[in-house]
């Protein structure tokens, strides 16, 4: 008969260290607060906003935990900042390069704060913590969101969003999308 021993191991947290303050939100009730709201907000607030949040929560990360683990301060990144930056993507899903780079930033600074990482490049950071860039998740939950709308799944007319390819004569299945030609700046990013 063997005997097993189990180990605990028991993180510690700084108090001091974390002061997490909550603010108070406050609601926007009449319809034109709303209506002038949503015209003032476009896609690079609302990038920069998300960015700014997630760059003060890996930053809490780093500051919090006195046991440096890797994989610990890799599974906090996934729990606490990623959703943020991919919460609602393919609504926001950011157009423009800059936009790209800024997200892709948050990524970027947490991974070289973990120590015996600083050294490394990006993506040589992120084959070795076995971790994705947020463009190639944004695209991956873009595809399965289109996948939802033609397959209807999510209440969405897909007529107005996707368009399958009307010809029988080339290769390939009956589910290939066309990309409908656009002269404005409102659809060009789709």
């Amino acid at each position: 008969m063997f005997l097993t021993q189990r180990r605990t191991v028991r993180y510690k947290i700084q108090k001091e260290r974390c002061n997490i303050t909550s603010k108070k939100r406050h609601l926007i009730r009449s319809k034109q607060e709303r209506g002038s709201l949503q015209r003032r907000h476009n896609h690079q607030e609302h990038i920069a906003k998300i960015t700014r949040k997630a760059h003060q929560h890996a930053n809490l990360i780093h500051r919090c935990f006195i046991y440096k683990n890797i994989n610990l301060l890799v599974r906090a990144f996934k729990t606490y900042v990623r959703p943020l930056l991919e919460y609602n993507s393919p609504v926001w899903s950011p157009p423009l390069k800059k936009d790209i780079i800024l997200v892709e930033s948050v990524q970027g600074h947490f991974t070289k704060r973990i120590p015996g990482l600083a050294t490394m490049t990006y993506h040589s950071r992120l084959r070795l913590l076995n971790l994705e860039s947020l463009e190639v998740r944004r695209l991956r939950s873009d595809l399965a969101f289109d996948y939802k709308i033609l397959f209807s799944v999510v209440c969405i007319n897909s007529e107005h969003l996707l368009t399958l390819r009307n010809q029988p004569h080339l290769r390939g299945h009956k589910y290939t999308l066309t990309k409908l030609r656009c002269t404005g700046r409102v659809r060009q990013c789709f």
